[in-house]
């Protein structure tokens, strides 16, 4: 049944019963109609009508053998606004009731469609309370604000932000050791992905021994340029010797920046003399003054720049904070950051005495 309404014209008898519950065809197309919410407009037989030749056919009239007929028009009445229609044909005005349906129909149409509005309204700032609430309330937690801000930080610049293996950036992050930064960083596939330079200030070189001494080689033959300064471990520098105590640190081992020494020099042997594999550049200087951090800046003339800042040696702490820089949030700060680099450059020794 698809229908906007139904008239209903019932006299004084209910129709043929085909259903086992006993109500008529009649009757089951009413109660079809009410299921489906399709409106029904009512018309009964008035009950003065005359019964016999000169009114209504005494052939349909069954009040007095089924007394469901009178309990039905009953229920009609009290359920819907009826109409009533007479022996005469010309007795049935269905206009009238078929207009007030309409402007029934349409008034309960514009009583719905207001109060939908007025919920949506309502909804949208109750729904804008509750979020401008909860974000007063995150940024007044520093754990959730900081989180909030990695995940934005992640979201806005992926390829340098997304750095740890959760997926997110902490602001100031915080690494607990060297093999924290291998292992809990990208910091393998973000030297792997350099393609025109990376210039980087330590204090040792410990990183091209183990994990990025592959990566950096790469570079090398891809025709990047490599540059490291190392801290002068000669006993020429005093520094050397005095760094280590006064932050609470065990004291540097020389024979360690020996080792790595060696290899850095061999690693320049093979560079100079194999310039068809090596298409790039590396040499490596050394500084004598005190370092509080490292650095490095990879591609750093390039919208692509990417800095790595760690600030560590704080007496007392294990811990030490990493800050992360692009080209892509400022383009000041990878430059500062190579202006740093070319300053602590120039002031480097090009050499140190043999051991």
């Amino acid at each position: 049944m698809d229908a906007n309404y139904v008239s209903l014209l019932l006299a004084f008898r209910r129709g043929s019963t085909l259903d086992a519950t006993g109500r008529s065809i009649t009757q089951i197309e009413y109660d079809a109609a009410k299921k489906r919410g399709i409106d029904i407009l009512p018309f009964l037989l008035g009950e003065q009508t005359p019964v016999g030749e000169s009114g209504w056919n005494p052939k349909f009239d069954e009040r007095a053998s089924d007394p469901n007929i009178g309990r039905w028009r009953e229920t009609l009445r009290q359920t819907h606004g009826v109409g009533e229609f007479g022996a005469d044909p010309k007795s049935l005005r269905i206009e009238a009731a078929l207009a007030r349906w309409v402007v029934q129909n349409e008034s309960d149409r514009a009583k719905r469609f207001r109060r939908t509005v007025t919920c949506v309204i309502v909804g949208f700032f109750l729904c804008a309370a509750a979020a401008l609430s909860y974000v007063w309330y995150a940024y007044k937690t520093p754990e959730l604000r900081n989180q909030y801000h990695s995940r934005y930080l992640a979201f806005h610049d992926p390829s340098v932000f997304n750095s740890s293996r959760d997926g997110l950036y902490s602001v100031a992050r915080v690494l607990a050791d060297t093999k924290s930064l291998v292992q809990d960083t990208n910091l393998t596939a973000e030297i792997a992905a350099t393609r025109f330079s990376f210039d980087m200030l330590v204090n040792n070189a410990g990183t091209i021994r183990h994990a990025q001494k592959e990566n950096f080689e790469n570079l090398i033959r891809r025709g990047g340029r490599l540059r490291i300064i190392l801290w002068d471990y000669s006993s020429e520098n005093k520094a050397y010797d005095l760094f280590d105590p006064s932050v609470s640190q065990s004291p540097g081992s020389r024979d360690g920046a020996r080792h790595i020494r060696k290899e850095l020099d061999e690693l320049k042997l093979r560079v100079v003399a194999a310039p068809a594999t090596y298409k790039g550049s590396f040499d490596f200087r050394w500084n004598s003054r005190l370092l509080f951090y490292t650095m490095w800046i990879r591609d750093w003339d390039r919208q692509n720049a990417l800095g790595h800042l760690n600030v560590h040696f704080y007496q007392g702490q294990s811990h030490w904070p990493s800050f992360r820089v692009s080209g892509l949030d400022g383009r000041e700060l990878p430059d500062n950051m190579h202006r740093e680099f070319e300053y602590a450059w120039d002031k480097s020794k090009l050499s140190i005495p043999p051991d």
